[in-house]
């Protein structure tokens, strides 16, 4: 286990002050861009993706 691999995984998972403060941030927004997401039902994949509205559907996909 002395590759420079494991010491790069290992180093990267050490206690920092401010991880959890951090890692607690990036968890409400990413549980609030799911929620606006799914509450106005926005495209967020292209294949299959339902448009928010049928007059959105034209100029949606003109920009993909």
């Amino acid at each position: 286990m002395n590759h420079p691999f494991w010491h790069e995984i290992r180093n990267e998972l050490q206690p920092f002050d401010g991880r959890l403060a951090t890692a607690w941030r990036l968890g409400v927004i990413c549980a609030l861009t799911a929620m606006v997401f799914m509450i106005w039902q926005l495209p967020w994949w292209r294949s299959g993706a339902t448009w928010c509205c049928s007059s959105c559907a034209p100029i949606l996909a003109k920009a993909h």
